[in-house]
């Protein structure tokens, strides 16, 4: 137990002190790759400096016990950024050295310096345990994958949660989603589905619980918080006395796993041959315009719609102007996002237009760029925007002249013809309305508003009518559910059930006791009322001798089903 207990504590060391990364003014960082060496087996020291220096730095350190295989450089990254209308230039060079040692223990790099062009940067001291055998591999683990730990600004990246395990797992439940802050997020529908993989050379069973594409929204260092899951998993099976016929009991636990967070370098873009038609997406897309017709007339709605495919952040995406005029009005655009799949999406924009005069557009070509991080460069896409024509019915006489000169021509007609009271004969292009003489026009429109008036008086009447019934319908009724909460609030007596009867009695018979009988109530509601009208009759008429207190009794079933014949016979 003591050496568990020692092991533990030796295990805590090693990670509180070295085994992530060791920077000093965010310039240099250090980490150890695997983070706990086996002795024999040779692992790296990997430096990760940041500079503006153009020059190689200049590394030493002190191994102490450590034997140091070789030195190699892993790669130079340079990103440019424009910082108050200056260009700065930031170079990330990583060189990693191969060390193996003979015992197992804790060991320390001492006295860590990096030179770069002259300014020197002093690390702290890297401290890691070293271990005879590997440690035992874990069986039960959530971890965070990414496809990709370098992105530029509003790049996608796809991020996956797994539960790995290598004993039974009963029960899953997530208790913190992670928060993703600083990135557009865009969640996956996701189907548990466990698979077989190989991780770290041993086979695992694993289940997705969660996914989601990002997209970063600021430069620098982000981080792909953690997931949190409360897993009930089974132990190793126990010794029993069963076992030899199959039968082996597991002890179950509940505990909390949660993931490790991952760092995401996120670049600027370019700032330098920036399109003026950049649209802000990221990664190639398509634009497809959609537009049936390319002639209208005035006052007509013009619907057209921009077809935009990729797999950029499209929510961020606004409608790019289409079409221009001072005669053409435009309405809002309306948007909708769809997912394909889980890595192409498609926004359509619809557009609404309406001419309010006679013009024409020519054809243009309008273009979209985007910035393609495989390549590295902005690049554009053409696409067509058609003709259109807006006008109304023109003589075919005057076919070849400027539809703006239509407007005056017909403006200088419509002044003569007030004054002359002629009605020219047109010769007509397209589609226009029939002409009638003078008298036969007056004649049907004294005929139409004759019609006009009859069907108008006789949706008044009808309108009249059905308000009538309607206030006469609701006012009986009101009658008679106050007649009904009176006996329920007051008692049953012969004056009001004759009030509730009563409104059946379409005939106006002097028998209620036959209208009940003729009612479309049940035998057993028939039966009940015509012992109240009976009863309540002795009642008032001194007669009760005969009356029980039981026979006055107020049946909610039965009023009910009164109320609502009436309420059927009103209708």
């Amino acid at each position: 137990m003591l050496k568990i207990v020692l092991y533990l504590l030796l295990m805590i060391m090693a990670f509180l002190s070295s085994s992530n990364s060791y920077s000093a003014n965010g310039d240099v960082s250090v980490i150890i790759d695997p983070q706990i060496p086996i002795v024999g087996e040779s692992f790296n020291v990997i430096f990760t400096i940041e500079s503006s220096s153009s020059s190689d730095p200049y590394i030493s350190f002190e191994p102490g016990d450590i034997s140091v295989q070789g030195k190699q450089n892993l790669g130079v990254s340079i990103s440019t950024t424009l910082i108050n209308g200056r260009f700065s230039t930031k170079r990330t060079m990583r060189v990693g050295y191969e060390m193996i040692v003979e015992r197992s223990g804790i060991y320390t790099i001492r006295d860590i310096k990096v030179d770069i062009n002259g300014n020197i940067v002093e690390v702290k001291n890297v401290r890691f345990k070293a271990l005879k055998t590997p440690p035992r591999p874990k069986n039960i683990f959530v971890r965070a994958e990414v496809s990709k730990e370098s992105a530029y600004l509003g790049e996608a990246i796809d991020v996956k949660y797994y539960l790995y395990f290598l004993v039974p797992v009963s029960a899953t439940e997530i208790k913190a989603f992670p928060k993703l802050k600083r990135f557009l997020k865009r969640f996956h529908m996701i189907k548990e589905r466990i698979e077989s993989v190989e991780f770290e050379g041993r086979v695992y069973k694993r289940i997705l619980k969660y996914s989601a594409r990002v997209y970063p929204t600021k430069v620098g260092k982000l981080i792909i918080d953690p997931l949190k899951l409360v897993v009930q998993y089974g132990s190793e099976a126990s010794n029993s006395p069963f076992s030899n016929f199959g039968l082996r009991l597991r002890n179950y636990k509940t505990n909390t796993f949660s993931s490790r967070p991952i760092k995401i370098s996120v670049l600027a873009l370019p700032a330098e041959n920036v399109p003026p038609d950049f649209t802000g997406l990221i990664g190639r897309h398509s634009f497809t315009l959609i537009s049936n017709r390319e002639r209208f007339l005035v006052n007509e709605p013009i619907e057209i719609k921009l077809e935009v495919k990729g797999a950029g952040a499209l929510e961020n995406l606004e409608s790019p102007e289409i079409y221009s005029h001072p005669s053409l009005e435009k309405f809002d655009t309306k948007s909708e996002l769809l997912e394909l799949n889980r890595n192409i999406s498609r926004k359509v924009f619809e557009y609404t237009y309406l001419a309010r005069n006679s013009f024409q557009i020519k054809e243009t070509v309008k273009s979209f760029s985007f910035f393609d991080p495989e390549d590295q460069k902005y690049k554009s896409v053409d696409i067509k925007i058609p003709s259109m024509l807006i006008g109304g019915a023109v003589t075919s006489g005057n076919s070849n002249k400027k539809l703006s000169e239509y407007d005056t021509e017909n403006n200088n007609r419509d002044e003569k013809e007030s004054k002359t009271k002629k009605i020219p004969k047109l010769e007509t292009m397209g589609l226009v309305a029939p002409i009638f003489q003078p008298v036969s026009v007056f004649q049907f429109k004294n005929m139409l508003k004759f019609f006009n008036i009859i069907v108008c008086l006789f949706i008044g009447y009808l309108l009249w009518v059905i308000y009538f019934k309607k206030r006469i319908v609701s006012s009986a009724l009101y009658k008679t559910r106050l007649a009904i909460n009176n006996i329920k609030k007051n008692g049953i007596s012969y004056s009001n059930i004759f009030t509730v009867v009563d409104y059946l009695n379409s005939k106006k018979s002097d028998n209620l006791t036959d209208v009940i009988d003729q009612s479309e109530l049940s035998s057993t509601a028939k039966e009940y009322f015509v012992t109240l009208l009976i009863n309540t009759e002795r009642v008032s008429f001194k007669d009760s001798n005969d009356v029980r207190s039981g026979d006055l009794l107020f049946d909610d079933k039965h009023f009910k089903e009164i109320y609502k014949l009436i309420e059927r016979e009103l209708s």
